[in-house]
């Protein structure tokens, strides 16, 4: 059994059941709800090997991201599956992708606050990373391009000054020098394996399967649709 595995393309609600999992299964999704009862069953029934991924930049159902549940679904089914018995402690939340403007430190701090009851302590975030196909998509989508108001390092320093306001939360960069690698150590941590002879990368990252491949078609139709949606 491979000791590590990740669903890095798509997302988890394309999972069958029947992936090779192993004793470390960092599971992503930016449509988790309710009402997908296969994917809850799946997490729930994996629950002591599994860390959750859980995507959202706050703006699901509206034109940025019409295919993604709203946010309040959102942290609803993470309340769920914790009242289920599945540990807050191996949720992450991803704010990704954040707008290097006012409007997306807004969109932040809003997502920030309103997950803070659910018991999630890490959180993973990145900034939109803006090329052609995406200029391209937003000008077919909204007639215009969003306005970058500052250059990286300055934008980096202004969602710090965000980040700043929530100690509730530890943070951790997905971007940059010093992007943290996605299946991780302290992944390993959560889940309570303390070995220290397990061989990682200069980033501490653990070598990892990937799961569930690209599947079919996305339906969510994110403006900013990115393969790895942003959390690699």
């Amino acid at each position: 059994m491979f000791m590590f595995a990740y669903n890095k393309y798509c997302d988890a609600v394309d999972l069958t059941g029947n992936e090779p999992l192993g004793v470390l299964n960092v599971i992503k999704t930016r449509r988790l709800c309710r009402e997908n009862k296969k994917l809850l069953n799946f997490i729930l029934e994996h629950r002591g090997s599994t860390v959750l991924h859980v995507l959202c930049s706050g703006l699901g159902g509206t034109a940025f991201e019409p295919g993604i549940p709203p946010m309040g679904e959102t942290i609803a089914t993470v309340e769920a599956l914790v009242d289920a018995g599945f540990s807050p402690y191996h949720v992450v939340l991803c704010l990704a992708p954040i707008l290097m403007n006012s409007k997306g430190w807004e969109w932040v701090r809003r997502t920030l606050d309103s997950f803070q009851d659910t018991g999630i302590m890490r959180v993973r975030y990145s900034m939109l990373r803006m090329d052609a196909d995406k200029e391209e998509r937003f000008r077919q989508r909204f007639r215009r391009v969003p306005l970058i108001e500052m250059n990286q390092d300055r934008a980096s320093e202004e969602l710090h000054r965000v980040l700043e306001d929530f100690s509730i939360y530890t943070f951790e960069p997905t971007y940059g020098e010093q992007r943290v690698p996605v299946v991780s150590i302290k992944d390993l941590h959560v889940i309570g394996i303390r070995s220290s002879g397990i061989i990682t990368d200069e980033r501490g990252s653990l070598p990892y399967r990937v799961i569930g491949g690209k599947g079919k078609q996305c339906v969510a139709n994110c403006v900013y649709c990115e393969e790895g949606c942003f959390d690699d």
